[in-house]
């Protein structure tokens, strides 16, 4: 067992990552480590051995853990230093550490327009970004101005729109930099006109996916011919069950733990739907859910 190197944040050991995660499965952490501060983190960017493996998650709303959970480090930016949201006219500025959901609101507040889709996407500012997430037509390359990243040896830079490659579901930010916070671009509206079409989104969203279920969101990306949803249907696996998981008859595309399930339930699915997706339709799937851990 490594040690962690001394800093102000507060350290868990064994972290047991079942509670916060969305699917309500998978093992416990070496160390969970929770920054006070940029400089508390970057603090321990620098004094961190390069031979410990670091993770960095958000909400662990499209994140499935593993049952023997994860070595090394797991990073989570939830101090209230990195969850500010500073709404001005034209702009956003917003931690990491944010909820999508606390942006989408203090900008209607604010009559800012522009970031509702956000609403309809579980989780965090930072996976927001590193994802480029989108619903309803939009991404977030569509709003993105820049971005404060931080690497693994504590330094730290701003990243504009031209120097970050956006595409489906995917940027060129590397999985071992940290965003820390980011600006996003709107525009003028009324506080009234965002809700409602917020609240239009909510509703559509409670109708046509499983949201009250234990689940992890999208299980696959929508492949450029057709809907994911559609090719798992199409294979005959709506419904189907392995242990405690189901491919929700809902929608095909999410996976839900309704039976205590293990996250290895989980994962034999999704590689059982790549595996019919395939003989059925000839096309494979890629997975949107990041799988992390042992």
């Amino acid at each position: 067992m490594f040690e962690m190197p001394k800093i102000n944040g507060l350290v868990e050991e064994k972290k047991d990552l079942k509670p916060i995660s969305w699917f309500k499965t998978g093992g416990k952490a070496d160390f969970f480590y929770t920054p006070s501060s940029i400089v508390d983190l970057q603090e321990f960017m620098k004094k961190v051995s390069s031979e410990i493996p670091v993770y960095i998650i958000g909400n662990l709303s499209n994140v499935l853990i593993r049952d023997d959970g994860i070595k090394g480090v797991v990073i989570k930016l939830k101090n209230e230093k990195f969850k500010f949201v500073d709404v001005k006219e034209g702009l956003v500025e917003v931690g990491a550490g944010a909820l999508n959901r606390n942006l989408c609101l203090k900008a209607c507040e604010k009559g800012q327009a522009g970031l509702e889709f956000l609403n309809a996407i579980p989780g965090t500012v930072g996976g927001a970004i590193k994802m480029n997430a989108g619903a309803y037509g939009k991404e977030v390359k569509d709003i993105f101005v820049s971005c404060r990243i931080m690497d693994m040896q504590g330094n730290i830079r701003v990243v504009t729109a031209d120097e970050i490659y956006f595409s489906y579901r995917k940027s060129s930010i590397k999985d071992e930099e940290i965003i820390l916070s980011a600006i996003f671009k709107t525009e003028h509206s009324t506080p009234e006109e965002r809700t409602n079409i917020m609240l239009d989104m909510a509703e559509s969203r409670k109708t046509s996916q499983p949201i009250r279920e234990k689940t992890g969101g999208s299980t696959f990306k929508n492949p450029e011919s057709c809907s994911a949803w559609k090719l798992i249907d199409e294979a005959g696996l709506r419904g189907h069950v392995i242990g405690g998981a189901k491919i929700s008859e809902q929608h095909t595309n999410f996976i839900i733990n309704f039976d205590n399930a293990k996250s290895k339930d989980i994962e034999d699915l999704i590689n059982l739907a790549k595996e019919k997706v395939l003989q059925n339709s000839g096309i494979e799937l890629q997975t949107e859910i990041k799988i992390l851990g042992e």
